[in-house]
């Protein structure tokens, strides 16, 4: 009668063999022949086809191997499960580490990491773990919370008092640890009740003698207490969604600040934007790197387009603003295209490493592309033949708009002055058609002196001081591989650029001429470079910036399909 359940499902598993049948009374043995291969050999070859769930099926050959004892009480069942060091360490990896369970347990990590963020920090958070067992549950548990940043109390508790004793030995290190014996299937005593904050309880139901559960949407008070987290083959809603990764009330955080490289004593930091719903499990969000603009001599990595954020989360990316040094207290080779070949190799390398407040988010290093508006777009575009000969792989994409592509363009040996003015000079209360110079500030005048004197390639590739043969900028002459080494242009014709780039341009540039644009489509299609380009009607510089982009259906479609492109490469 003990195991007249267990029993039963021994025959109903042969019966769907077709090995017994029980449409009739007795049960009668068929014809069909069982097998000829032992079940150590059988065994074997299951470990080695399947490593993931190697510990699963290591625990089932200890109690298989013996099925028949253990059924008639030959054979003690607990003592093969618990009986020694080794069959514990078996089943604590079994908890730990196969992937059912693991499944579980990093999910439930996740609500309680959510939880941890989004809750009173000055309150510290009980936990009460039932059934703790092993601890397969507890350690990674453990290790998890306690780099969130909060003060908590954790106790393990388990009717087995030597697991107690165990887990006390395995956590000593830990100073937020209690312990207790306790028997959920007993009135709890009066000094554990109303005490904890969150209890919890993990592979456990399967060894109760009479315990009900219900789905946390179910009509009962109790329902809305007990949270039921289970696999599922199909795929989960929002709603759903909300309820495993553990976010129950409250905006989710949207915006984390890594530092991403230190150089020169200059923190190089980087945005991280979520979305504001969680991710599913099963989403790995590809990187996009965001390069702000500004002549690479002024703004930082605040200054890129919401909106276009937002379109980027909904392609299912990453993105991620970076800031870099500027020029001209560096050169643009030593400073902004080292630092973005860095930031790419962070995105992919360290980054996918990395644990982030966002528990739900994972990036994936294999995938990054590459967005830059103006000079950024430079930047990013620089990547393509930057990245290979650092021994990096270059993103997988690129988006640009209105960005500088030929440097080598006589337009760059002539002064540069906005439409409709008649020098660039303009009063201190009005800014450039870009919509970004302002002349009271420093930086504005740098880039404002750089256009006026034809001095950008100067500038950005010697800096403002003197030369080391005391010239000035003036009496400085660039060579014809310095300015090559800088302009994607020259880098396609030479066959050193093979990255996909869709490129955006305005006819109503006043920086940057739009027929650049075109002879670098031009030429990648010659190199048969995947990409494609659009040049926008009466587009002004920055044209995406402001509310006027959603005024212009024709500029607004322009913007979609460059991250429509982009969507093809994640």
């Amino acid at each position: 009668p003990k195991y007249e359940k267990v029993v039963r499902q021994y025959y109903h598993i042969l019966s769907e063999a077709n090995i017994i049948t029980t449409s009739a009374r007795p049960t009668y043995r068929t014809t069909v022949r069982i097998p000829n291969m032992s079940a150590d050999d059988i065994h074997t070859r299951i470990v080695q086809e399947l490593p993931h769930h190697a510990a699963e099926h290591k625990l089932l050959h200890t109690t298989g191997s013996k099925l028949a004892k253990c059924l008639t009480k030959e054979q003690d069942s607990i003592a093969l499960l618990f009986g020694n060091a080794t069959a514990r360490a078996l089943m604590t990896d079994v908890y730990t580490n196969a992937p059912m369970f693991k499944a579980g347990t990093i999910v439930l990590g996740q609500y309680l990491s959510s939880l941890f963020a989004n809750s009173d920090s000055s309150h510290e958070i009980k936990i009460l773990e039932l059934g703790a067992g092993t601890g397969g549950t507890t350690s990674y548990l453990v290790d998890l919370l306690a780099n969130c940043g909060r003060t908590f109390q954790y106790t393990f508790s388990d009717l087995s008092s030597s697991l107690v004793t165990a887990a006390k030995k395995k956590y000593a290190r830990y100073d937020f640890m209690g312990y207790t014996v306790l028997d959920i299937e007993q009135q709890p005593p009066s000094q554990f009740c109303g005490q904890y904050d969150i209890a919890i309880s993990t592979n456990c139901i399967h060894a109760t003698k009479n315990l009900w559960v219900n789905w946390t949407e179910g009509d009962s008070e109790a329902s809305q207490i007990l949270r039921v987290i289970a696999a599922s083959p199909s795929k989960l809603k929002v709603s759903d969604r909300q309820h495993v990764t553990g976010v129950i009330e409250g905006p989710l955080l949207t915006q984390e600040t890594l530092q991403y490289d230190r150089t020169d004593d200059t923190a190089l930091s980087a945005d991280l934007h979520y979305s504001s719903k969680p991710d599913s499990f099963e989403l790995n969000r590809p990187i996009a790197l965001t390069i702000h603009g500004g002549g690479h001599v002024m703004l930082s990595r605040q200054y890129i387009r919401p909106p276009q954020t937002q379109m980027l989360l909904e392609s299912g990316f990453l993105p991620v603003s970076i800031d870099y040094r500027l020029c001209p207290e560096t050169t643009l080779l030593e400073g902004p295209m080292h630092d973005v070949r860095t930031a790419l190799r962070w995105a992919r390398h360290t980054l996918p490493t990395l644990r982030l407040q966002r528990t739900d988010i994972k990036p994936n290093g294999d995938r990054v592309v590459a967005v830059g508006w103006s000079t950024g777009g430079h930047l990013a575009m620089t990547l393509a033949w930057t990245a290979p000969s650092a021994g990096l792989s270059p993103p997988d994409a690129i988006l640009t708009f209105y960005c500088p592509t030929g440097y080598e363009d006589p337009f760059w040996r002539h002064p540069s002055i906005p439409l409709g003015a008649e020098s660039y000079n303009p009063p201190a209360s009005s800014r450039a058609l870009g919509g970004w110079m302002a002349p009271e500030d420093a930086r504005s005048r740098i880039c404002l002196f750089m256009n006026r004197n034809a001095m950008t390639l100067q500038v950005l590739l010697n800096g403002l001081v003197k030369g080391a043969d005391g010239s000035t900028l003036e009496e400085r002459t660039l060579t014809t591989k310095e300015i090559r080494a800088i302009s994607p242009l020259a880098q396609i014709r030479d066959g050193a650029y093979k990255t996909p780039t869709f490129i955006v341009h305005g006819t109503q540039d006043d920086l940057i001429p739009w027929q650049q644009a075109q002879k670098t489509h031009d030429a990648l299609r010659e190199r048969g470079v995947d990409g494609d380009v659009r040049i926008v009607e009466n587009a002004v510089h920055l044209f995406d910036v402001g509310k006027g982009l959603w005024r212009d259906e024709e500029a607004l479609k322009v913007v979609r399909e460059g991250y429509e492109f982009l969507a093809r490469f994640r």
